[in-house]
């Protein structure tokens, strides 16, 4: 299977599902460069101290995150994307709360561990419903 087997299935469905995975793909790596160069032109323009655009760039990363999250949660009907997103979310206001340094060792043991958590669950969920989905055709292949 290679990556153009999406565009040129005839099934409508497929073709949908394919073109919204590239879009939510390359949703990162525009909104990364974006981003970056939103919060320089913030810093240039307001003349922000190296703390003040520290504390700005740890709040708008994973506010931006966790909107592209959502989308995702929203378009592949994904409920540990939804989670991710809200935890996101909810984690960048740590750092306006608590400030450098302490913002960074939220971010990095809170947020960092949240996704980890959201990835164990997600494969153990996977992993479950493959095996229930292999479970329930070998038993209508038996009867």
């Amino acid at each position: 299977m290679n990556a153009t087997s999406g565009v040129r299935s005839t099934n409508p469905e497929s073709r949908r599902i394919f073109r919204a995975q590239a879009i939510f793909c390359w949703s990162y790596p525009i909104a990364s460069i974006l981003r970056i160069g939103g919060i320089g032109i913030i810093t240039y323009r307001f003349d922000l101290s190296c703390t003040a655009t520290a504390v700005l760039y740890n709040f708008v990363v994973p506010l931006l995150l966790g909107i592209i999250y959502w989308l995702g949660a929203g378009t592949f009907n994904d409920k540990t994307m939804l989670f991710s997103g809200t935890w996101m979310m909810l984690l960048s206001w740590s750092t306006i709360l608590l400030g450098i340094p302490a913002g960074y060792l939220a971010m990095a043991i809170v947020d960092g561990g949240g996704l980890l958590v959201a990835a164990i669950v997600s494969a153990v969920l996977t992993h479950h419903n493959a095996l229930t989905s292999t479970e329930n055709l070998l038993q209508g292949h038996q009867a």
